[in-house]
C-alpha cells in the first residue's frame, strides 16, 4: 500500500490521490466482505476485508483535519496502511489450507512499527522509506512462496494470477530498497517522484491482489458446482450422465487409435436386501466402500462412474 509523506512533492495532488485510492479500496472492501457475509465463509475473504477496511481508514485519516502533528498523523496513517502486507500473508495461507500464522505475521508487522518510529522517526524520510520497502518485500516474498509450493494443485487461473501480483509487489519494493540504497539515503526531487510513482504503483498492485482472490474464490465456486452436477453426492463417482458422456469420448479417441478398451460392469448382489433389512445408512455405507475401493484399485486414466440408482446396485 503506499505510503508516502505528507509533504512528498509530487505531478498528482497527493490529498485528491489519497481520496481516489479511499475511494475504490472502500468499493473492493465491501466487495469482498459481501462475498463472505453472503455465504461464502471463505476465511480469506473476511482477512482481505478487514485489511481493506484499516486502509480505508488509514486513507480518510490522512486527509481528515483531527487536530493532530503532521507526524503523528504520519505515523497514524502508515501504521494502519501497513497492517495491508501481514494480511495478505495470513489471507494467502489461508488460501491454501495453511494455518494462518497470524503470531508470526503480527511479530513482524510490531517490529515494522517499532522501526519506522524509533529508527527512522520524523526526521529520517529515507529510513522510513527504507523500513516500509524492506518489510514490505519480506511479507510479499512470503505470499509469493506459499503460492510457488502449491503451484501443482491449481485448478485455475487466479492462483497464477494473485501469485504474479505478488511477485510484482516483492519487486516493487526491491526497487526502492535499491534505490534508498543507491542514492545514499539522499532523495533529491526525481527520487521523491520515483517513491511517489511506485508507492503508487504498489496501491493498484494491492487492489489487483484483491480482485485476484475474488477471482479464486469465484473459481472454486464454479469447481465445486461442476463436481455437483457431475458426481454422485454419496460416491463422489461420476453420475450416470457425466459417465455416459466420458466413455462416449474415450471409446471414440480408442477407436481413432486404434487402442483397446475394456468396459467393466459391476453389479452388487442382493443390495435391495441390505437397504430393507438394515436401513438406507447402511446401503449408502455400502456404496461409499465400493467407491472408496475402486478408487484405491483404479489406475490412472480409468474412469469410474455409478450407473444405476442407489436402491437398485
Amino acid at each position: 500500500m503506499p505510503i508516502v509523506s505528507l509533504h512528498t512533492p509530487s505531478i498528482l495532488d497527493f490529498k485528491a490521490t489519497l481520496i481516489s485510492n479511499a475511494g475504490y479500496s472502500l468499493v473492493l472492501t465491501a466487495v469482498l466482505l459481501l462475498t463472505w457475509f453472503s455465504g461464502r465463509r471463505e476465511r480469506a475473504l473476511l482477512t482481505l476485508g478487514i485489511a481493506g477496511l484499516l486502509s480505508d481508514l488509514g486513507f480518510l485519516i490522512n486527509v481528515l483535519p483531527l487536530g493532530l502533528s503532521g507526524w503523528q498523523q504520519l505515523q497514524l496513517t502508515n501504521y494502519l496502511l501497513l497492517a495491508f502486507c501481514p494480511l495478505a500473508v495470513i489471507c494467502t495461507r489461508q488460501l491454501h489450507g495453511l494455518p494462518s500464522g497470524w503470531r508470526g505475521c503480527f511479530a513482524l508487522w510490531l517490529l515494522q512499527l517499532l522501526a519506522y518510529r524509533y529508527w527512522a522517526g520524523p526526521d529520517d524520510f529515507a529510513a522510513r522509506v527504507q523500513v516500509v520497502a524492506g518489510f514490505s518485500m519480506l511479507f510479499w516474498v512470503l505470499s509469493v512462496w506459499a503460492f510457488w509450493r502449491f503451484r501443482h494443485a491449481y485448478r485455475g487461473i487466479g492462483h497464477w494470477i494473485a501469485g504474479l501480483f505478488a511477485l510484482l509487489q516483492a519487486l516493487v519494493s526491491l526497487a526502492r530498497v535499491w534505490y534508498g540504497w543507491h542514492v545514499g539515503g539522499r532523495y533529491d526531487q526525481d527520487g521523491i517522484l520515483f517513491n511517489a510513482l511506485a508507492s503508487q504503483a504498489l496501491f493498484w498492485l494491492g487492489y489487483s491482489f484483491s480482485l485476484c482472490v475474488l477471482l479464486i474464490s469465484y473459481e472454486q465456486l464454479l469447481l465445486q458446482v461442476r463436481q455437483q452436477a457431475q458426481q454422485d453426492g454419496l460416491t463422489q463417482l461420476y453420475n450416470h450422465r457425466t459417465f455416459h458422456e466420458q466413455a462416449a469420448a474415450m471409446f471414440a479417441r480408442a477407436q481413432r487409435a486404434g487402442d483397446a478398451l475394456a468396459l467393466l460392469l459391476i453389479d452388487l448382489d442382493h443390495f435391495k436386501e441390505v437397504n430393507d433389512r438394515y436401513g438406507h445408512q447402511a446401503g449408502d455405507e455400502v456404496l461409499r466402500q465400493l467407491a472408496d475401493c475402486l478408487r484405491a484399485e483404479s489406475r490412472q486414466g480409468d474412469l469410474l462412474g455409478g450407473t444405476a440408482e442407489r436402491s437398485s446396485w
